[in-house]
């Protein structure tokens, strides 16, 4: 597959325009980062105080949904509306489209709260994916990129597990949003280690001179293979014997995998430590499913080395880093940005460790997990909105 091209540094600044609309990742990654700090604010509010308002989804329902198919799809349109582009030549979406592509997903996000038909609230919901895959398969099949079709797939397969969930909600189904939940986790989880396993490495080789990554393609094929068989496992809540087993080898691959990637030197690089902190949280994750299959830990904890630690670091991370190569400019990140990378470690760590270190004050780890987490990406957005909504500086289109 090809690499993700992160554009050329700026060589000469030149006037620019409102662009808004130019590519995808300007409008997505900007939804994504303020629907961050918005909704992670709301929630640990809510969570404290008790809920102020309902949703079509209900109260805690609405916190997982919109974390996987509100925040983390908005991550995955910008980055492959965008990738697809450099790897076949062709445009994708951009100008009015793309802006009502956009338009979409905030209705999705803002309608659950209106006392509005539950149909119309699913349907204007369940539609945005399958729309995203149509507007990837175009360029893809235009530039003859079949093997990036696998996107295509794993989009419509999202579009299938959000399914579930509006099944349930509308009465249709019994006791299959839980289904669609996980099915949709660990959809975004396999695409993160897809996609991280291309570009870390990568990354890592770019901006180390004399690094080399190890290729093993065993553990590739293991890590890959393990992670799908804990998907089935947890989704479709099978014995705990069956989950243990499939998340302490998932962990061990991925452990394996992501030693061929590492060096301390990341450490002096903070876009490449933010992006491998993100794939150690992942892994952490694994193993701590592993105990709370058996019953050692509470499985929410592991829940949230996954998605705060592992999704939510890695996708700040990305657009981070492809919000400066794509706006033309120098891969130097922002220091306020920085302060973002540590602080949302931070709220991992409070979010996992700290419930196990002092489980009695568990409302307060989440009450300050989710603010940490809100910070990080309120400093993201009040950098990176100018980069977002005006032209490369290198005049370069988009």
């Amino acid at each position: 597959m090809a690499t993700f091209s992160i554009g050329e540094p700026s060589v000469k600044p030149k006037p620019q325009q409102w662009t808004p609309f130019a590519l995808g990742f300007r409008p997505f990654f900007l939804l994504a980062g303020l629907s961050a700090v918005l909704m992670l604010a709301w929630w640990s509010l809510s969570f404290t105080l008790g809920p102020a308002t309902q949703s079509y989804y209900g109260h805690v329902g609405w916190h997982g949904h919109e974390m996987i198919f509100g925040y983390s799809i908005a991550v995955v349109a910008g980055f492959l509306l965008t990738a697809a582009r450099n790897w076949t030549g062709f445009p994708t979406l951009n100008g009015k489209p793309l802006a009502a592509l956009a338009l979409w997903w905030v209705l999705g996000r803002i309608l659950p709260f209106f006392p509005l038909p539950a149909a119309l609230i699913a349907v204007v919901d369940l539609s945005f994916l399958p729309i995203l895959a149509f507007a990837l398969f175009r360029p893809l099949w235009k530039g003859q990129h079949y093997k990036s079709f696998l996107f295509v797939v794993m989009i419509l397969g999202m579009a299938l597990a959000n399914l579930f969930v509006h099944l349930d909600l509308l009465g249709y189904m019994e006791n299959t949003a839980r289904f669609g939940l996980y099915s949709g986790l660990y959809l975004i989880l396999i695409l993160i280690a897809l996609m991280g396993g291309r570009v870390i490495p990568y990354f890592t080789e770019r901006s180390l001179e004399g690094f080399t990554r190890g290729g093993r393609p065993m553990i590739e094929y293991g890590a890959f293979a393990t992670l799908m068989t804990l998907a089935i496992a947890d989704s479709l809540e099978l014995d705990a014997i069956k989950v243990a087993l499939a998340a302490l080898f998932t962990g061990l691959f991925h452990a394996l995998r992501y030693w061929g990637w590492f060096t301390p030197r990341v450490f002096s690089v903070p876009l490449l430590w933010v992006l491998h902190s993100a794939y150690l949280w992942l892994i952490v994750g694994f193993f701590l499913k592993f105990a709370a299959a058996q019953d050692w830990v509470s499985p929410f904890v592991a829940l949230h080395a996954l998605t705060v630690g592992g999704i939510g670091i890695i996708t700040l991370g990305m657009m981070a880093r492809v919000g400066l190569g794509h706006t033309g400019r120098e891969l130097v990140v922002p220091s306020s940005v920085i302060i973002g990378f540590g602080l949302i470690n931070l709220a991992a760590l409070l979010r996992v460790v700290m419930p196990l270190a002092a489980p009695g004050q568990y409302p307060l780890w989440v009450a300050l997990s989710g603010a940490l987490w809100a910070m990080s990406f309120a400093l993201f957005v009040l950098a990176y909105l100018p980069m977002l909504l005006k032209s490369r500086v290198d005049g370069q289109p988009g």
